[in-house]
């Protein structure tokens, strides 16, 4: 699933992107970008993040409180990440604030449908017990969460995890049916000083 979530940000990150909640740089280093930024609330993670994706630019902070200029991004990475937050209208409004004019916000999160087999399968030991792993929200709840926080101008629904990509009724339940959302959206014009 990683691989496959890093193909996804490789087809549709571009420009200087901040990778939020990265973790220890799995994707990072999969996605292999120069203009990559990775902020985590770890810095043991971050570390760890360095020498498996080579990334020099890392920065420990708290997703709801993102310490970096306006504008500064042209694409926002939030993979596996909002179900963590406590406020994710937070994390949202700071994105909005960092985030330049027409550049966009990826976000990637487990399908809700599998939280039950995910709990369970911690339970059993086939994975980490996860508490927020195995409750993670709708798609329906996102894209709310999304459009009520950002000037988006698309919200489109991707499907990672089952290859195919027709248009047709199957390929929209495979979409659904997919282990991981993303969502992909370009903001029209978060800051009037982005725009100048």
């Amino acid at each position: 699933m990683t691989r496959m979530r890093a193909e996804f940000i490789r087809a549709n990150a571009r420009g200087r992107i901040l990778d939020v909640g990265s973790g220890p740089g799995q994707l990072a280093q999969q996605v292999d970008r120069p203009l990559m930024v990775l902020a985590d609330i770890s810095f043991k993670i971050l570390k760890i993040a360095r020498r498996r994706s080579g990334q020099n630019d890392l920065v420990v902070c708290d997703a709801e409180y993102l310490p970096f200029c306006d504008c500064a991004f042209d694409t926002v990475i939030g993979s596996e990440v909002i179900y963590y937050l406590s406020d994710p209208t937070r994390f949202l409004k700071c994105v909005a604030r960092v985030i330049r004019s027409r550049g966009q916000i990826i976000l990637l999160w487990g399908n809700q449908i599998y939280n039950l087999f995910y709990w369970f399968a911690g339970m059993v030991g086939l994975r980490p017990i996860d508490p927020y792993g195995s409750s993670t929200p709708s798609l329906r709840t996102v894209r709310q969460m999304l459009l009520a926080e950002l000037p988006v101008t698309d919200v489109e629904h991707y499907g990672v995890g089952f290859p195919l990509r027709s248009k047709s009724i199957i390929a929209e339940i495979v979409r659904y049916l997919s282990p991981v959302h993303a969502i992909v959206s370009q903001i029209v014009s978060p800051l009037q000083a982005c725009n100048e």
